[in-house]
């Protein structure tokens, strides 16, 4: 099983750098998807089979499945295919990206985490994770897009989580997972009150007094 988990790790590492390189949010929203079928199969690592199995079922139904249906939902009636002009290009997103995970994998380096019972490689897959979310979230101006963010950043934590081998509350993890599918639903709401208040989901053109309403004068 440590060899399937190193691979796991590999898998969440090439995502993220998908992730980063692509300007189609459709794209976006479909490695999300793969992301949680990576993710649910990391419970197998350190919990007994019945448990595992649960939060296996549960991170592949939530993350796998309804998180990204609710924002391919989001998607269509937005209408919006990629990120035209992101605050970052996707050259210098990828070398970034790459810098993060060097940086990554030398934090862990220097805190010994092998020596400490956790895996080094999951934790630098973690960290990098987690770096990925703020990044897209950040770097990249469509508000859908940012949501795709924020729900790799939730990966990331809990891929950390998982990786130190703490010990898991269902109750904890269930309100994680309901916090950020209430997350989901709201950010699919203002994006959707945002394309029709707005002719775009550009979050970087709306101006403050309003000019960008649609159908109002300056």
């Amino acid at each position: 099983m440590n060899n399937s988990l190193q691979i796991v790790f590999i898998l969440m590492i090439v995502a993220n750098f998908a992730i980063i390189a692509s300007s189609r949010i459709r794209g976006c929203i479909k490695l999300l998807s793969l992301q949680g079928v990576i993710l649910s199969l990391v419970p197998f690592s350190h919990l007994d089979i019945p448990h595992a199995l649960f939060f296996c079922t549960l991170i592949l139904v939530v993350k796998a499945l309804v998180f990204p249906a609710l924002l391919q939902r989001a998607l269509r009636v937005v209408r919006a295919r990629r990120e035209t002009e992101p605050i970052v290009g996707y050259s210098a997103s990828i070398m970034l990206g790459l810098g993060a995970l060097i940086f990554s994998f030398w934090l862990c380096g220097r805190m010994n985490i092998a020596g400490r019972g956790g895996s080094e490689l999951g934790i630098s897959a973690a960290v990098f994770t987690i770096y990925t979310g703020l990044f897209i979230i950040i770097a990249r101006v469509k508000a859908i897009t940012q949501v795709v963010g924020y729900v790799v950043f939730e990966n990331g934590i809990y891929l950390l989580g998982s990786s130190l081998m703490l010990e898991q509350n269902i109750l904890v993890e269930l309100g994680v997972i309901l916090d950020l599918l209430v997350f989901v639903l709201l950010s699919g709401i203002v994006v959707f009150h945002i394309n029709k208040e707005f002719d775009h989901i550009d979050t970087n053109s709306m101006s403050d007094d309003g000019s960008a309403h649609k159908g109002v004068l300056p």
